[in-house]
């Protein structure tokens, strides 16, 4: 589970970072509704509950097995296996000047998963 630094996670979140759990897409079922989309960028869509608007998944087009889902969407009981925590930072490079991200011992990379940021401790 990732905390997103990056512009547009901050503007659809309305806070400094969103934080998305991702998963096979074969692991998910909706109850309901699926959700509705939007490209957000050139590389990814965003979709959000068509009913209240909340947002529910980040899906990148170079990662079509998966799907990032908002873990604040989820009813506590529909939680299998361990219990969900933040493992990293991403886009750091992106961050809020003025947001100072805790020193909490997670991953740090200046842009995605894939790219430690300087003075990263794993």
């Amino acid at each position: 589970m990732s905390n997103c630094f990056c512009i547009t996670c901050r503007k659809i979140s309305g806070a400094p970072y969103a934080t998305f759990a991702r998963f096979p897409r074969s692991s998910i079922t909706w109850l309901n509704e699926p959700p509705k989309y939007f490209r957000s960028s050139n590389f990814a869509k965003r979709g959000f509950c068509g009913d209240c608007g909340s947002t529910l998944t980040y899906e990148l087009d170079e990662r079509p097995e998966s799907v990032s889902i908002s873990p604040g969407s989820f009813d506590d009981w529909s939680v299998k296996g361990e219990l969900m925590k933040p493992t990293d930072h991403i886009f750091l490079g992106e961050k809020a000047v003025w947001f100072d991200v805790p020193n909490d011992g997670l991953k740090r990379y200046t842009e995605d998963d894939e790219e430690p940021a300087a003075g990263n401790a794993s």
